[in-house]
């Protein structure tokens, strides 16, 4: 058996990775530990927050229930 992705997979896929390359964040590439602390004292770094709503914005992300 073969089993392969179906050409609106593949269009999901690089829709998904085109976004990705053009507005992922550079810290979004670097481990991140929730128990250290942001500079500012948040748990959540300001970053993260705006990486957050960026993918809301754009219909990546919903929210948590």
């Amino acid at each position: 058996m073969k089993l392969s992705f179906g050409p609106d997979d593949e269009r999901f896929r690089a829709e998904l990775l085109a976004f990705l390359e053009e507005h992922a964040p550079p810290e979004a590439g670097k481990p991140y530990d929730v128990i250290d602390l942001a500079p500012d004292g948040e748990i959540i770094p300001e970053w993260l927050r705006a990486w957050q709503a960026k993918l809301f914005d754009n219909g990546w992300m919903i929210p948590g229930y």
